[in-house]
């Protein structure tokens, strides 16, 4: 190539989700390739993620830009101030960097940066959709159709299913699927014996023990997890209900506490190793509403765990013979027989070489290169 591509990869923060993960992926992959020059922008200032402590130990090339806000302090009409300081910093940054491509991650961040990317006529244009498109709606729905009909932008998609909800909801005709990668060696260095991995954790030998991974976030629905785990306990008193992310944790306690069973709940917070939460378990519980590409099955079924997901979870998620998945109208009651006696079973969609890590991070530069050189025929 002539000249190296200069990507800009825009970001609300650099928290724990799928999403970052996905973007620190691409960090490493590109920190000294020779033909592309990738920079991550995060709107937020680093709050102290697993993602943040590893771009600092790996000197990832992030600039953080610290959630500047307008001055103005009287509630009522501080947001729109506020949301106008985004557009203008974004457009600030945009000017500077000067890149060749653009690529959006967590589309309603296209509320405040689609005005500046398209003032500031970046030539290539993506956005990833890290999440189900049917929770958009209103303001943020007219404005990533805006996007992708009429602004240039190429949708990312995970897998067929998100196609399918983008092509619907989005009005989609051109598109790219790349799915999310995993470094499954590393994953497999992890694993440990499950009365290892239960030490490690403070949890007894002799339990049932389920687990819920992902952050606390009403789209998990782990307000049905506590349901189905008070109907497990009808039947096995032993088991007990692990659930590892950060967030607020009252809610669930509440419900719990309703059940009188919240003895048997416990909630480790954000954890830095969860290989070892699904190695101490006996089921994986999935409650979502909805998962675009969730990396918490694909990642236990890794770890040779068994899984009970929501009619949520797209079937291109499940790699190996270990998932059950429940239909749309089941109860709490018909999940906790599935978790106890089994049923629903999923026949793989997919491999361990779909995800393959290499393999995503080879197609994304693809899609650099290709777009950007379609762009200078």
């Amino acid at each position: 190539m002539n000249k190296k591509i200069k990507v800009l990869a825009l970001i609300w923060d650099m928290g724990n989700g799928g999403a970052q993960q996905v973007v620190v992926n691409n960090l490493r992959y590109f920190k000294e390739d020779a033909d592309i020059d990738y920079k991550v922008v995060s709107f937020c200032p680093p709050n102290g993620s697993k993602n943040d402590i590893v771009i600092m130990n790996e000197e990832l090339n992030v600039e953080y830009v610290g959630y500047p806000k307008s001055i103005v302090k009287i509630p009522i009409i501080r947001y729109p101030f506020n949301k106008r300081v985004e557009r203008l910093t974004w457009e600030k940054i945009i000017r500077r960097e000067k890149p060749d491509v653009v690529h959006v991650h967590i589309s309603e961040l296209l509320l405040t940066t689609l005005g500046p990317i398209v003032k500031c006529d970046v030539p290539v244009r993506f956005d990833t959709l890290h999440s189900n498109p049917y929770r958009y709606k209103g303001r943020a729905l007219r404005c990533v159709r805006r996007a992708f009909q009429k602004e240039g932008f190429i949708p990312i998609c995970l897998n067929d299913k998100q196609v399918r909800e983008a092509k619907d909801h989005y009005g989609i005709s051109k598109y790219e699927i790349v799915r999310n990668g995993f470094d499954f060696s590393k994953i497999k260095g992890q694993i440990v014996s499950k009365k290892e991995a239960r030490k490690r954790l403070g949890i007894s030998d002799d339990d049932f023990v389920l687990v819920g991974v992902g952050r606390l976030d009403p789209i998990k629905n782990y307000e049905l997890m506590i349901d189905v785990f008070s109907e497990v306990l009808k039947v096995r008193s032993d088991a007990k209900l692990v659930i590892a992310g950060g967030g607020d944790t009252q809610p669930y306690v509440d419900r719990a506490k309703a059940y009188e069973i919240e003895d048997g709940v416990v909630f480790l917070g954000h954890i830095t190793n969860v290989t070892d939460v699904y190695c101490a378990a006996d089921v994986l519980l999935m409650t979502s509403h909805s998962e675009a590409s969730p990396l918490t099955l694909v990642e236990a079924q890794v770890c040779g765990t068994r899984c009970v997901v929501s009619n949520g979870v797209p079937e291109e998620s499940v790699i190996t013979n270990l998932v059950s998945r429940m239909l749309q109208d089941s109860s709490a009651s018909d999940w906790a027989d599935v978790v106890i006696n089994g049923g629903y079973h999923v026949e793989p969609r997919l491999s361990e070489r779909d995800y393959d890590l290499s393999n995503a991070n080879d197609k994304i530069k693809q899609l650099y290169i290709d777009y950007w050189k379609k762009t200078n025929e």
